[in-house]
Parts: C-alpha cells; structure tokens; sequence
C-alpha cells in the first residue's frame, strides 16, 4: 500500500534537480560529486564515489553513458544518481548517499519511505538490498566498505530490483525514535546476508543501482501494544487488545517463550483472552501483506 496524501516530503531536494554544476562523469573515489555539484541537501558520507547524473555540455550523450552499465533517462526532470549498493571488486566496496531532512521526524511516529530504483542494463546478478538509515548527526567514514549501522528501513528480501529499462518502486513504513535529522541511503547488510539472485549462478557482477524521486512522508498509522496484560476475573484488562490503526489487513502473531503459536489477531479476531496461558513473557509479530511495516516486541501476562 502506498500512501496518497498532502503530507510533506522531507527529503530535501528528492529528485536531485536542485544543483549549480553538472559534473557529467563517474565520480573518483573520495570525491562527494554532490558537495561539488551545489545539490541541495545530499552528500556522499563515505569515500565511496556515488554518483550525481545531469545533463553535461561536455558528456557527448544526454543521459550518459555509464560504462559497463549503458544508459538510464531520469524518471522526472533531468537527474538522478547512483550507486555501487553492493560491489564485489575491492575488497567489497559499497556506495552511499545521504540527505539533510527538511525538519527532524517525531517520536513513536510512522513514515513511509519511498522510491524508484532501476539497476544496471548487463548485470547478471540482482539484489534486493536497498535500505535507509536515519540518525540526528550526519553519518560519516574514510572508508568504502560496509557502514555498520542497522537501518530502520529496509526493501522486502524477495523484492529483487529487477527493472533495467524502466523504473521500480519500492516503499515501507518504519517508526522513528524522535530527532533524526539525517537518512544515508545503500545496503547495510554483510556480504553473507546479501540477498541475491543470478541469471548465472557461476558468475558475479556488481550491483549498480540508479535511483530517483524519494520521499519520506508521514503515514496514517497508529498502532499500540500494551505491555502488561491481567486476565484475572477483575473485570480490569481480562482480553489482551493492541490498538491498530490505518492497516487494513493485519495479522498479529503471539507466541510463548518457546516459540509455540498461541493465537493470531486479526480485524475480525482482535483480542486474545488467554484463559489458558500460564503467567510469563510473551512475544508479537505484526504483519501485513499490503503495508511493509516491521513492528514486533513483548508483554508480560501477569495473573
């Protein structure tokens, strides 16, 4: 599900139109093309070169021709930019880019972020492994390897960014602490946890990813877990029921501390009684097929 609504966008500059220069070529290592470039609110926080594509007097071809990857027309406007999200040459060097938001997000709020992504015309390998980190200061490294963040928002695992010719959108809610300021975009994961699928399972190549027209918009969700539950014949709080609001289709899955399935919440089915559950911790899932929303933790039940 995507979220339509007059909500602000607060990434800054979110199809990379804003910019004083053109540089018209892949950028060199340790050298943040988007700095150069004037383009408003975006940075490279690594040495690892990501790439700025605009219209250059000097690139012969509009849009470039990006070696060993051809071409790729912005989805709007007349840029875009681009990454090595996940490289196997040099010693696993990955690609970054970063936004300044337009304001700080707030605490225990939801939000949607969204994209379009395109890879690479020659690969022969995909991934799925696109995420989006987000923090209060800006992230920053003298390296080109693997940030070792955890990001709050990740692309599906099974969602392969596939498109070579057109563009793929990609979208998913997360819940922020409070105070983020900044989102560093690429792939988080360890080589090992990479997700990838190969048209040719003895050949690896690279995975070069061109990406356009973010956004990070407040979403209409309201979803709340109580965190103690007394069915003890009070009257008080006998039926343990989260609030969820603005997804349609959820399931919630509750399960003991051995991992044995105890009831699953629906809209139809929203409470659990427990008559039968002894005291202790427990644990919950939420899923939903139509909102990308990652929301799990526990509560106590106390007789």
């Amino acid at each position: 599900m995507y979220f339509t609504s007059e909500a602000q966008n607060l990434i800054t500059n979110p199809s990379f139109e804003d910019i004083d220069s053109c540089y018209g070529q892949p950028a060199d290592i340790g050298f943040d093309v988007f700095e150069w470039s004037g383009c408003v609110g975006w940075s490279c926080p690594t040495i690892g070169s990501s790439d700025l594509w605009c219209p250059h007097p000097d690139a012969g071809v509009e849009p470039p021709w990006i070696l060993g990857f051809g071409y790729q027309n912005p989805l709007t406007g007349k840029s875009l930019a681009g990454a090595f999200t996940f490289a196997l040459h040099a010693q696993n060097y990955r690609e970054y880019i970063q936004n300044r938001l337009v304001s700080p997000l707030e605490a225990n709020q939801y939000y949607q972020f969204s994209g379009y992504l395109s890879t690479n015309e020659d690969s022969i390998n995909y991934s799925s492994c696109f995420q989006a980190y987000f923090s209060d200061s800006p992230t920053s490294s003298s390296d080109y390897l693997v940030l070792p963040l955890i990001p709050q928002w990740k692309n599906e695992v099974n969602n392969f960014i596939k498109d070579t010719v057109g563009w793929q959108f990609v979208s998913g809610v997360f819940k922020a602490n409070g105070g983020e300021k900044y989102v560093t975009i690429g792939c988080f994961d360890d080589s090992i946890n990479v997700h990838m699928l190969n048209k040719d399972p003895y050949t690896t190549s690279d995975i070069y990813n061109f990406i356009d027209d973010l956004s990070l918009v407040k979403a209409p969700i309201n979803v709340f877990f109580p965190n103690v539950y007394t069915p003890n014949n009070d009257g008080v709080n006998e039926e343990y029921a989260p609030v969820i609001m603005g997804i349609e289709d959820y399931e919630v899955f509750i399960y003991n501390r051995w991992g044995n399935l105890m009831t699953k919440l629906t809209t139809s089915n929203p409470k659990w009684n427990g008559i039968q559950a002894n005291e202790g911790t427990y644990f919950y899932v939420l899923k939903s097929e139509l909102v990308a929303i990652n929301e799990q933790g526990f509560f106590q039940l106390v007789r």
